[in-house]
């Protein structure tokens, strides 16, 4: 009973969004003068300090909403699963959405409260870091009048008699439960997000939007975006919904048809190009700086793959957040045994990928041309990973993301045996990286 309360369009969009108009509104008049902007530095600066205060605010304030939720629930008990009178559509719930509704789609309240959580999150951050944006370019006023026709709207759309478009209705971004009755709404408000997220980094930076765009395509955000985003919509490639588990049948991998297999392929392949390409612009000229600042050619490698570690991580995490967000948004079913194949496969993902930056590693400091080099090491990993045979696929290095289809086998040991094997390779390129074949790297640039 309680869970809807929560993530009904009532408490996001006036409750809510109220309540984040009082808190965002006073910090507007503190970012926006000259001297907030002298005293920050930048207006990013600005931005992320005034956020930085918000989130401690609402961070306390969702933590005491989430007690009293807990609170209230307790006479009716609590458990890591759905109640009978959760799944029943009882009129007499104080939410517009019945709990019915969220058990449909998760397995559990937990996951439920978790995904409706970060969903509304992610629009609240873009809406308050949009009007502190605003305002440090010196437009306080302008902002805050904004926010509070913004605010309106919202209120609107949630009491509104009316159908509004999908398109203008503020409660779709705001609302997961909301969001869920819409074809594509989950998605679309996201993207929403995502997108005001990109417009403030336009009001913050003094860069021309190509400029803006390439750089945000080519940092840590950008990756883990479009990791989420093609594995959100591979999942939205397999069709219809259908008995059975959308995660085994995703990660299929080798076990699967070409098509299922490239899916998850690329997605490895695309972050350890995105490593690869950061290694390449240290080349050069500058290689031999760097490496004195930080003592040997070994220790400049070893910090550069260091500094990939937590990225990857992150990688993993936001590939699983895109199967679990396609597989709601196409009407799938998660089960409780989807969570551990999702674990399995992001987590194959994550060797995969340390594997192919491991090679490509020692082949650089083996004096292949990085050009020639990379393409042919991603073409060998592709091939290999889909022609090793089902039998053997516990030692699938080059795919170990694949679990089988057909059984309800899962196994840990392909991801290990590739982690391990990255490992080795990773000792390997660190004891060719000498003085000798860092001097030779430096010449044939």
């Amino acid at each position: 009973m309680v869970l809807p309360a929560l993530t009904d369009s009532f408490t996001t969009s006036l409750i809510g969004m109220i309540f984040l108009a009082l808190w965002v509104l006073p910090v507007c008049g503190s970012i926006s003068s000259p001297e907030a902007l002298i005293r920050y530095g930048s207006r990013w600066r600005a931005v992320r300090g005034g956020m930085a205060t918000l989130t401690g605010v609402v961070a306390a304030w969702g933590l005491s909403l989430a007690v009293i939720g807990v609170s209230l629930g307790l006479p009716l008990g609590l458990a890591p699963v759905w109640s009978l009178a959760a799944r029943a559509d009882a009129a007499t719930q104080a939410s517009a959405f019945a709990a019915s509704s969220m058990a449909d789609a998760f397995s559990g309240p937990v996951e439920a409260l978790v995904c409706s959580a970060a969903y509304t999150t992610l629009y609240y951050l873009g809406i308050s870091a949009l009007t502190l944006a605003v305002a440090c370019r010196g437009h306080g006023r302008a902002a805050q009048v904004g926010l509070i026709v913004f605010v309106v709207w919202s209120v609107i759309c949630s009491f509104s008699p009316l159908p509004i478009p999908p398109v203008v209705d503020a409660v779709i971004p705001a609302s997961l439960g909301w969001a869920m009755t819409v074809p594509g709404g989950v998605v679309g408000g996201a993207l929403v997000s995502v997108g005001i997220l990109g417009v403030v980094a336009l009001l913050t930076h003094h860069l021309s939007l190509r400029e803006t765009i390439v750089r945000g395509a080519d940092s840590v955000a950008g990756v883990l975006t479009a990791g989420f985003l093609i594995a959100c919509a591979s999942v939205l490639m397999l069709g219809p919904a259908a008995p059975g588990s959308v995660s085994r049948l995703y990660f299929a991998g080798a076990n699967g048809d070409v098509l299922t297999y490239l899916l998850v392929a690329i997605l490895p392949a695309l972050y350890a190009t995105w490593v690869v390409s950061h290694i390449g612009e240290r080349l050069g000229p500058q290689l031999l700086p760097q490496a004195i600042r930080v003592g040997s050619y070994r220790k400049w490698f070893l910090r550069i793959y260091a500094r990939q570690l937590l990225p990857a991580a992150g990688f993993a995490v936001v590939v699983s957040g895109g199967v679990a967000a396609g597989a709601v948004v196409g009407g799938w079913q998660l089960s409780s045994s989807d969570w551990p194949i999702l674990v399995i496969g992001s987590s194959g993902v994550l060797a995969a990928g340390q594997l192919i930056v491991a090679v490509a590693g020692a082949t650089i400091w083996l004096g292949a041309p990085l050009p020639i080099a990379w393409p042919l090491t991603v073409a060998t990993f592709l091939i290999v990973g889909y022609i090793v045979p089902p039998a053997v696929g516990w030692a699938n290095v080059a795919a170990p993301y694949s679990v089988p289809v057909t059984t309800e086998s899962t196994s840990f040991f392909a991801v290990l045996v590739s982690t391990a094997l990255a490992g080795v390779v990773v000792g390997f390129a660190t004891f060719l990286a000498s003085p000798a074949r860092g001097d030779l790297l430096l010449r044939d640039q």
